[in-house]
């Protein structure tokens, strides 16, 4: 795989795994490095009323399109 498929495959991702390309690279708790998605689940009054999936590593900007569905 060349260079630059490579980097069409991050798109603005800073990385990706080769067995999951649609995964991100995601720091767990015990400082692994493993392909993961970020989900994250929107409530009121005790209920979920919005759940997403992002390829985002970063809380806030998925936080602020969980919260607009």
């Amino acid at each position: 795989m060349g260079y630059e498929q490579q980097i069409a495959i991050a798109a603005e991702r800073s990385g990706y795994n080769k067995t999951d390309t649609d995964a991100s690279a995601m720091r767990m708790k015990n400082k692994e490095l493993l392909p993961a998605y970020n989900v994250l689940a929107g409530c009121e009054d005790q209920f979920i009323v919005s759940v997403s999936i992002h390829q985002n590593t970063n809380d806030g900007p998925a936080s602020m399109i969980t919260c607009k569905n």
